[in-house]
């Protein structure tokens, strides 16, 4: 059902999502990703809000493992009780719009995890590897009250630096033998980058690959 744009709900509504009502958030997602202008009007009724989660954005090349990075976080997030949200950009399907893998081909190990939310979103032809909407959809997660809030940006490489403005740290993922190294180096990326990963280090020139990175964000 389509929520309610009197501001005699607004008290519900932040109740609701308080409580890590996961139906509720995602109604009010989607109407904000179609531009519902109640959607929007229910947001601003909120207000801002009560707790400030951890906001980290994860981004790279696709196919270097971002989401299995993630995965493992919130794995390790998990075992000290914190509650987790992602909020996963991914392509955008040119049938739908909408995101063209979706949330529940992500982090399977916590589907069934209460406290855990991940949610896709298409790009919606957006450019900077994150949506129109992104800062609404993380406002909605925040009001959630999560210990960490991850934003995964949809990797398309180089165009990935508007995640900074959203976030707090920004995590560049890398991995070896790939030349997505050579590319941050050439992108606005590593600029933003506050952390840098250098995934599937089990593979050969791995050590290389982060010296190189290192090297370049000294630069």
């Amino acid at each position: 059902a389509r929520l309610a744009s009197t501001s005699s709900q607004s008290e519900t509504l932040r109740a609701q999502l308080a409580d890590f009502d996961v139906r509720v958030a995602s109604a009010l997602m989607r109407e904000l990703e179609d531009g519902e202008p109640t959607a929007s009007a229910n947001l601003r009724r909120l207000g801002r809000p009560t707790t400030a989660p951890f906001l980290l954005g994860v981004t790279g090349h696709g196919g270097v493992g971002k989401s299995s990075l993630v995965s493992a976080l919130t794995t390790h997030w998990r075992q000290r009780d914190w509650r987790v949200c992602v909020l996963a950009i991914d392509p955008s399907s040119s049938m739908t719009g909408g995101a063209l893998f979706g949330d529940r081909l992500r982090m399977r190990a916590h589907a069934t995890d209460s406290h855990v939310f991940v949610r896709s979103a298409g790009t919606r032809g957006h450019w900077g590897g994150v949506s129109a909407t992104t800062a609404e959809l993380v406002d909605v997660m925040q009001h959630m009250q999560p210990h960490v809030l991850v934003v995964e940006t949809v990797g398309t490489g180089q165009a990935e630096a508007a995640i900074a403005e959203i976030v707090d740290v920004t995590l560049l993922v890398s991995m070896p033998r790939t030349g997505d190294d050579v590319q941050a180096m050439k992108g606005g990326i590593l600029e933003v980058a506050d952390l840098i990963v250098v995934n599937k280090c089990d593979l050969p020139g791995a050590g290389q690959a982060a010296a190189e990175l290192g090297t370049a964000q000294r630069w």
